[in-house]
């Protein structure tokens, strides 16, 4: 199906917020909040898939990468074109993961026994074209982390009963090490010379060092269900008892917790010396990276249901509820700069490029839009 481009000069979905559906900041008093958004964002372009969009876009020099049921799509990020699709046997599994000149995903495979089994692909980023897979006999139970030319990942391998951390050359395809974690790694994450990943249940946090070997183990105070950020030598992990911790990359310690008076479900994400993340409450806390001290937080009118973006001074997050939205906010005062709002009731984590935001919806789409409110 083809894209189809948006002329109109007004965005015909913009939708004034009614009374008692008013998102309000909550700031510290040196702070003079504004409630009057500028007029919602023009969709650039729209993309109609034949299913729903359930994994975050992935980016890379001007083409945006994305799943829908069974096939990855490649298109161009100014025009929506589609440059190249790739179809399978079997739904894609994970969200792309982009780096190198690879796209690399996750889908499923069946030997017709009663073990389930992923595969590891690979594809080239200009053309489509497989590069390389990798089997287990077992699930791959974590979304790839590229890095540095590697590719890690988490797997339950089914013939040993046991779990790892991989590590794959991103370019061949070709097995670099593993690490036994016994429990399946659902959540990884990785940044310079340290890989991390958590034990969800009872919300153990590993890290290791980018050759394998273990480095240490911290214990927060409920489950974790997303994965952690590494940023500036610190881990920032959310837990189900309600607080966002930062734990130092090097030696494991706590350097502090903050408390959201809600689950921390999504991945946290830091960005110069502020640590932004949600609460199931639905709030958005900025925290200081140093002190752990509130910066500023934000009630939106529904629901978080997405990893928040952060870029050029400004927050990003998705909401669910009776309609779609996404929020802009000012990341350094938290004042609302504007919100686009859409039928449905679940979207994908948003990316943006060159001041454009990308993000797909259980609706079939895959939207771009102009980051700027105009």
């Amino acid at each position: 199906m083809r894209s189809r481009p948006i002329e109109a000069r007004c965005d015909p979905n913009y939708v004034p917020p009614t009374p008692g559906d008013t998102p309000t900041p909550t700031v510290t008093p040196t702070q003079k909040p504004t409630q009057t958004p500028t007029p919602a964002p023009l969709t650039l372009w729209q993309y109609q898939t034949a299913r729903r969009i359930i994994f975050s876009p992935g980016v890379a020099d001007g083409i945006v990468y994305f799943s829908s049921s069974r096939y990855l799509y490649a298109m161009d990020a100014t025009t929506g074109e589609v440059r190249w699709q790739h179809g399978m046997k079997g739904s894609i599994e994970s969200a792309p993961a982009v780096a190198d000149g690879v796209v690399v995903y996750v889908r499923p495979r069946s030997d017709g026994s009663l073990y389930s089994y992923s595969s590891l692909y690979a594809v080239d980023a200009a053309t489509g074209e497989v590069r390389w897979r990798y089997e287990r006999e077992g699930l791959v139970e974590s979304v790839p982390a590229m890095a540095d030319g590697v590719v890690y990942f988490g797997s339950a391998d089914a013939s040993v009963q046991s779990a790892y951390l991989y590590a794959l050359d991103a370019t061949t395809g070709a097995f670099l090490w593993r690490y036994e974690t016994e429990y399946p790694v659902e959540y990884s994450s990785v940044a310079g010379e340290v890989v991390v990943y958590v034990r969800p249940i009872i919300g153990h946090l590993y890290a290791l060092d980018v050759y394998g070997n273990p480095l240490w183990v911290y214990q927060t105070g409920g489950a974790i269900s997303s994965s952690p950020a590494v940023a500036g030598r610190v881990v920032y992990v959310g837990s189900s008892d309600g607080h966002l911790y930062a734990v130092d990359a090097a030696r494991g310690e706590l350097r502090w917790k903050y408390g959201t008076e809600g689950l921390v479900e999504s991945t946290p994400v830091a960005v110069d010396d502020v640590v932004y993340v949600r609460s199931s409450r639905g709030y958005l806390h900025a925290v200081d990276a140093a002190s752990g001290e509130l910066r500023w937080k934000y009630r939106v009118g529904g629901s978080v249901d997405s990893t928040l973006l952060v870029a050029d001074g400004v927050v990003y997050a998705g909401s669910g509820g009776s309609h779609l939205n996404v929020y802009a906010l000012d990341s350094a005062t938290g004042n609302l700069l504007w919100r686009y709002r859409r039928e449905g009731n679940e979207l994908t984590p948003p990316v943006i490029v060159d001041g454009v935001v990308f993000f797909g919806s259980e609706d079939g789409y895959v939207y771009a839009v102009d980051a700027g409110g105009r």
